[in-house]
């Protein structure tokens, strides 16, 4: 049965830290493929300054430069309106047959996985994989994973290496015009500059 990883965002933009994040995972779990869904509509923040559906689809498809191993996929496009994880992952499950999912997320997604639409029934479609964006915070979700989440066969905390930038430090970092060129790949820094974007 394939494994098949989860890794969705608003990818506004898409950078070094994101691909970080699902490359450590790639190493402990071996996927056969890891599909990068951007959000249609969020449905847990407001966000500022948000690039059209095409660029952050565009710039995802750049930053992977044709890496067997990702996909790309517009299924929360498609589906329409605010992107619930639940519902995407039930439009995936009629695309992939005979696979096992596996979702991945950021430790700060994980401290209000419990306010996500039918959160308990994500659990048992699909493993949950947490990674911490920093060392200290490993022991602080091992006890939230305790004290919040009783399936915990089917949510698993990873202390990983981590690089600790976030989508709103970079668009700040390109309206003030400094150096990006170790936090996004080359061919997303020259799309970003050449479509004026977060300007």
């Amino acid at each position: 049965m394939k494994k098949i990883a989860i890794f969705g965002g608003t990818f506004n933009p898409v950078h070094n830290g994101h691909l970080h994040l699902c490359n450590e995972m790639q190493l402990r779990f071996h996927f056969d493929k890891i599909l990068l869904i951007p959000t249609n509509i969020p449905p847990h923040k407001k966000c500022m300054n948000l690039a059209s559906n095409e660029e952050r689809y565009t710039m995802l498809q750049l930053a992977t430069n044709g890496n067997p191993l990702y996909e790309i996929s517009d299924i929360e496009f498609r589906l329409k309106g605010k992107s619930y994880t639940y519902n995407t992952i039930q439009a995936l499950k009629k695309d992939y047959h005979d696979c096992e999912f596996y979702l991945l997320i950021g430790s700060d997604m994980l401290k209000i996985f419990d306010q996500w639409y039918r959160y308990q029934d994500i659990l048992k479609e699909v493993t949950v994989i947490v990674g911490a964006r920093e060392q200290s915070e490993y022991q602080e979700l091992i006890k939230m994973k305790k004290d919040k989440f009783q399936e915990t066969d089917k949510l698993q905390i990873i202390d990983i290496s981590v690089l600790p930038k976030s989508s709103t430090e970079i668009r700040e970092a390109i309206q003030n015009k400094l150096d990006l060129s170790n936090s996004l790949s080359p061919s997303v820094l020259a799309y970003i500059q050449s479509h004026n974007l977060y300007q």
